[in-house]
């Protein structure tokens, strides 16, 4: 794993940098990410169809601002499986009409379940239709190719960091060049679940609506912004924010395969020689968009985004914070 390169570097450059002042060496470069077997891939938290229970359904009815803090450090198992959020937002509101233009919001007693084939009439109905889409896809163990990278890179910080941006870009996934693919073959998933089973519940999202476009629906979720932080005193906090609610694959440990990459991933790489080190991550503008086709309720395509920011602290006396714009494509779906 990226764990010991990463420590390796990091030691080295801070020894150079104290002594000399210079880096004499160029840092060297992570070793390809070997991807440890992930027990027991999470399976979602819904009923049998995929739909949100009753209390979420409530959720999404109420009326009342859709603001509200955001969910911090919440728990969920290392496994993949997902606990509940704390929440102290409201429900998405947005809706569309047949046509797919926006339409009049939703309502209480508005909770009628999506067949399949025809197009979600509000934000209950989206949403719905959206975690039933994900989890028979998951059931189905459909292949599909997957694609993440994070653009629009920005590192700002002490000399020592640096000097060795390059190599946090890589251990952080910031770049072209540590653009992360991943091939999965339809039946053959193993016991890395890189889509799973999306557990987005009313409080996880701003809005909510569905268009038509010619065959297909186009599902797009605003989600609220999120953020976690990780250190000697809270080293492993699992991820449950709404960005990993979707159906992104995410974890606290540090795994190369791993899409949000969390505080407690960061932290579980330098924790070893640096343990008095402080991470501190945010999300902001995430959004998802689904294409489906409009006659089987099959996915078309999955595009999951949103800004990151990244603080790292204590470091030996360095510190430094790196940014970038993640895109999580899911495409080539085989049923």
């Amino acid at each position: 794993m990226v764990k010991k390169t990463l420590v390796a570097a990091i030691a080295v450059v801070l020894c150079a940098f104290l002594i000399t002042s210079t880096i004499s060496k160029s840092v060297a470069t992570f070793a390809d990410a070997k991807i440890e077997i992930a027990e027991n891939a999470g399976s979602a938290d819904t009923g049998s169809d995929g739909g949100l229970g009753l209390d979420e359904q409530a959720g999404l009815m109420d009326d009342t601002s859709m603001g509200g803090s955001t969910t911090d450090d919440t728990q969920t198992p290392s496994d993949g499986s997902t606990g509940d959020a704390s929440t102290d937002g409201s429900a998405g509101e947005a809706t569309t009409d047949a046509a797919g233009n926006a339409g009049s919001t939703a309502k209480p007693g508005d909770t009628a379940q999506n067949s399949g084939s025809t197009q979600p009439k509000d934000g209950i109905d989206t949403l719905n239709y959206y975690n039933k889409v994900i989890a028979q896809a998951v059931n189905a163990k459909v292949g599909y190719d997957k694609e993440r990278m994070t653009d629009n890179e920005k590192m700002d910080g002490s000399v020592a960091l640096q000097a060795m941006k390059s190599l946090v870009y890589q251990f952080m996934g910031i770049g072209a060049e540590n653009k992360y693919n991943e091939k999965v073959e339809k039946g053959k998933w193993g016991d890395v679940a890189f889509l799973t089973s999306s557990k987005l519940a009313a409080s996880d999202v701003t809005s909510a609506t569905c268009k038509a476009a010619g065959d297909n629906y186009v599902i797009t979720l605003t989600l609220k912004d999120g953020k976690s932080s990780a250190g000697k005193s809270n080293p492993t906090t699992a991820p449950t924010t709404a960005l990993d609610k979707t159906g992104i694959c995410v974890g606290s440990e540090d795994k190369g395969y791993f899409d949000h990459k969390t505080a407690s991933v960061i932290y579980d790489a330098i924790a070893g020689t640096y343990a008095g080190a402080e991470i501190n991550e945010k999300y902001s503008k995430a959004t998802v968009v689904a294409t489906v086709n409009a006659k089987t309720g099959n996915l078309v395509s999955l595009v999951v985004e949103w800004n990151q920011e990244v603080t790292l602290s204590k470091l030996a006396g360095m510190s430094a914070t790196a940014s970038g714009i993640s895109h999580v494509t899911y495409k080539n779906f085989k049923y």
